[in-house]
């Protein structure tokens, strides 16, 4: 018979569309779907017919080998399609394998969105810890809205010092044609960034930033796509040096209307303080506050870099703590916009 609702315990992978699952699945609130075979994806959602799943429980991918060199945990869910996710509930990469009681291979992502297709999330969707931690969701072309958490895995679990450590995953990645609708929390995993956008759009009017470590993870990183932040963007604490709060490359666009933070760092062993925005052949248009990160000394509030003429443009209401800093090798452009008061 053809399960389109699961309450109970599965421990192998739920495909979809099977002969054992329907195309349209909901996981109900006290089911689990947990295979106990190594590196398994939890739900696997095929390329053969577009699915629907909806998630009330929870998901994980299986856990990479004991005593295996470089074994992966599997993703939570695996989209081959452009199919329809809706996740309340827990979804989860599988841990990457251990040996000695250390990590060895990489977490699994928490939901990957290989095709593109469509996720509504008001859950909590994470990555697998491991060597380096999984991202907590991978999206190419895809739109997503979040109202609820997405983290990326914890990593570093080697015995290293904590200078050389191995970074966790990223919160979300997102390329390609896609949009990203934030409203919730976005949380990059140990050292890693909130958020890695390459190509698409992002609308934030809540929290992303980047994990905190030895070094402090971005909080958003950009590359060819456009931000509109209306919320609140951190690059993450480092103890050594503080994470850039937002990073815009190759013509990236970024619209700040909110608050952006570069990560603080220690104030005796720190050295960089991160940035606010790191601005390196891209435009930003502020109308918000952008300020470096804090320790001994204060970050910059924008940093152009040396690849690209970067433009700045600055509207009524936008204020700075920090330094402007502007790149001699290359012609950047600050412009005066609006009308202001008084």
């Amino acid at each position: 018979m053809v399960q389109s609702l699961i309450n109970g315990t599965v421990t192998n992978t739920v495909t979809l569309g099977s002969s054992a699952y329907a195309a349209s699945l909901t996981i109900g609130k006290s089911g689990d779907v947990a295979p106990t075979l190594v590196a398994a994806i939890g739900v696997f959602m095929p390329s053969s017919a577009a699915t629907t799943l909806t998630n009330d429980g929870h998901i994980s991918g299986g856990a990479g080998a004991y005593g295996a060199s470089n074994s992966n945990g599997g993703d939570g869910v695996l989209s081959a399609k452009a199919d329809v996710i809706s996740n309340a509930g827990e979804i989860s990469g599988g841990g990457g394998g251990i040996i000695d009681f250390l990590a060895s291979g990489t977490g699994g992502i928490g939901i990957d969105l290989a095709a593109g297709g469509t996720l509504t999330n008001s859950g909590t969707i994470s990555g697998g810890y491991g060597y380096f931690g999984g991202n907590g969701l991978d999206a190419n072309a895809a739109t997503v809205t979040n109202t609820g958490l997405v983290l990326g895995g914890p990593g570093g679990f080697t015995g290293f010092p904590d200078e050389i450590q191995p970074p966790g995953g990223d919160g979300a990645s997102l390329s390609g044609a896609g949009l990203l609708t934030n409203h919730g929390v976005i949380e990059g995993g140990y050292r890693a960034n909130g958020l890695v956008l390459t190509g698409g759009s992002l609308v934030n009017t809540s929290l992303i930033e980047g994990g905190s470590g030895y070094f402090g993870g971005i909080g958003v990183a950009v590359s060819s796509a456009s931000v509109l932040n209306n919320g609140t963007i951190v690059g993450a604490y480092g103890y050594y040096s503080g994470g850039v709060g937002v990073s815009l490359t190759d013509h990236a666009t970024l619209t700040n209307n909110g608050e952006i933070r570069g990560g603080g760092a220690n104030q005796v062993v720190g050295v960089v303080r991160g940035g606010g925005v790191y601005l390196n052949g891209g435009t930003l248009i502020n109308s918000g506050s952008i300020s470096g990160g804090v320790g001994a000394t204060t970050g910059d509030a924008v940093a152009f870099g040396a690849a690209d003429a970067g433009l700045l443009v600055l509207e009524p209401g936008a204020s700075f703590s920090g330094l402007v800093v502007g790149n001699t090798l290359v012609s950047d452009t600050l412009e005066l916009a609006g009308t202001g008061k008084g």
